[in-house]
């Protein structure tokens, strides 16, 4: 695969901007979270811990 909007066509659906996807060691979405949070690090730490 080569660069990040091959990456988005693969693993973002919903094309919102911004977005985080969370990704396991499969290959599985595990977690996407749309927009922008203030508890963005947390949300996304939380989520991270549970496909790692």
């Amino acid at each position: 695969m080569s660069g990040s909007y091959e990456m988005l066509k693969i693993y973002n659906p919903v094309r919102r901007y911004p977005s985080h996807v969370i990704i396991d060691k499969a290959g599985n979405i595990s977690y996407i979270l749309e927009g922008s949070s203030k508890e963005i690090d947390t949300l996304l730490d939380a989520e991270i811990e549970k496909v790692i």
